[in-house]
């Protein structure tokens, strides 16, 4: 049996090397960068931009999100790799397999400021508590995208004015796909059932 879900981790791991940009030192002429943060403002900013990663994955947790837009379903998956890197991963499934896989990340940006790349768009951080997070584009300082949580499985998920979707969690992620590899198979729907399995003995 072929699990070609092995890739989708592949791809992970291969990201994870990736690390956040440091502030640049000098502009183009070489000479002092006036933009630049000194030693202490650069400690207070990371301070600040820390407790917003911490916030972020307080929200989403390092969960597997399904996304339901009637004939469109799609996954979101949040992965923390370090202090000021997420990564996103974008999918949809078929034939029981993760396919048009993208992956985009939440990190740090020069100015020591938290920005997601979300599809087409560089979006800012506004606000993140445990009920809600505003991301804004970077272009016109307009909320693009608001995530509002509405229990403990459920986020509501606004973008750019649009009609509102839910983001279901699933899940972990290495169980969903090898029940959705299953699924496929044999037809059923394990990777929807969130009970627990366990092996039997005979």
């Amino acid at each position: 049996m072929k699990y070609r879900y092995f890739s989708f981790f592949v791809i992970i791991l291969y990201s994870c090397g990736t690390s956040a940009p440091n502030p640049t030192a000098s502009n183009a002429n070489g000479s002092p960068d006036k933009n630049k943060l000194s030693p202490l403002q650069e400690t207070a900013a990371k301070k600040i931009a820390l407790s917003q990663f911490n916030d972020l994955e307080r929200f989403f947790g390092n969960e597997n999100y399904l996304i339901d837009r009637g004939n469109d379903t799609s996954f979101l998956y949040f992965s923390r790799i370090s202090d000021f890197l997420i990564l996103t991963h974008q999918y949809v499934l078929r034939n029981g397999d993760s396919t048009f896989l993208k992956i985009d990340s939440i990190r740090l940006d020069p100015e020591m400021r938290a920005v997601w790349k979300w599809k087409q768009n560089k979006l800012l951080l506004r606000s993140a508590d445990n009920n809600s997070v505003d991301w804004a584009n970077t272009l016109d300082d307009q909320l693009y995208l608001q995530f509002q949580k509405t229990d403990n499985d459920k986020i509501k998920l606004a973008e750019n004015g649009q009609t509102n979707v839910v983001l279901q969690k699933t899940l972990t992620i290495s169980k969903f796909l090898v029940r959705s590899f299953y699924d496929h198979n044999h037809g059923t729907r394990l990777a929807y059932d969130s009970s627990e399995f366990t092996k039997t003995h005979k």
